[in-house]
């Protein structure tokens, strides 16, 4: 059912790319495909629906497009909160990170069923961050979302977005408002994105944890993310065809 329902919804972007006339369209998948035992019937059913091969990235890949598509050559971190996976990277010419941790705020709503939120992050996180510096950017719906439901955007603004300094105490704030609401409560939010309010919360605990851990003020809220990493990525891997 899962594989049915995503399958159609990117084919519906696939006609919607069509309509622009572009010379190429490429299909990429992260953490949730590429955790997914049936991860290749997925990427079947998408070619038998579009004639594209999925590129289904490492976790390496997923943390370098994160890099490319917020940072654009700055030297910072990236937090990048997927379904699946979280990746943290940081570029520097002295101390440079990369990791992909196998939690998201769709896993991790699936497992805060069965064990405390703080176990679950330290078992994954455990010893793996360090302090890596302070200038980080946030990418993915959970940061977004948690900016248009502070700033209680009827419709999404992505110029309001893009470049908030999201302040720790905020996503503090907003978690332990979330965990006093029931999923239909977080629905009614404004601002928040329909069809999000079931794994909001496991985000923003993600999100609150890494702040915390990285010992960070706030974090930059990025617009751009892996979608314009991925281009730039191609872009490069083509030219060395050439």
């Amino acid at each position: 059912e899962a594989i049915k329902r995503t399958s159609n919804a990117v084919y519906e972007f696939y006609l919607n790319a069509k309509e622009e006339n572009p010379d190429e369209i490429y299909i990429f998948a992260t953490a949730a495909v590429r955790n997914s035992i049936n991860g290749k019937d997925f990427c079947s059913e998408v070619k038998k629906l579009t004639g594209l091969d999925v590129d289904v990235v490492s976790g390496e890949v997923e943390a370098m497009l994160g890099i490319k598509g917020a940072l654009r050559g700055k030297k910072a971190g990236i937090i990048d909160i997927g379904g699946a996976s979280t990746e943290v990277a940081y570029v520097s010419d002295f101390n440079p990170y990369s990791n992909s941790f196998n939690i998201g705020a769709g896993t991790l709503t699936d497992k805060m069923k069965e064990k405390d939120v703080d176990i679950i992050l330290d078992e994954v996180f455990s010893s793996s961050l360090a302090d890596l510096g302070k200038e980080f950017y946030c990418i993915g719906g959970t940061a977004t979302s948690v900016v248009a439901t502070l700033l209680e955007l009827e419709v999404y603004n992505p110029k309001m977005v893009d470049g908030y300094k999201l302040k720790r105490e905020e996503v503090a704030f907003f978690k332990d408002k979330l965990s006093k609401m029931k999923v239909e409560e977080i629905a009614l939010l404004k601002g928040l994105q329909k069809g999000r309010e079931r794994v909001i919360y496991a985000g923003v605990c993600i999100l609150n944890y890494l702040m915390e851990k990285l010992s960070l003020p706030f974090i930059t809220v990025s617009e751009s993310d892996n979608l314009e990493g991925y281009l730039e990525y191609i872009r490069s891997e083509n030219e060395k065809k050439i």
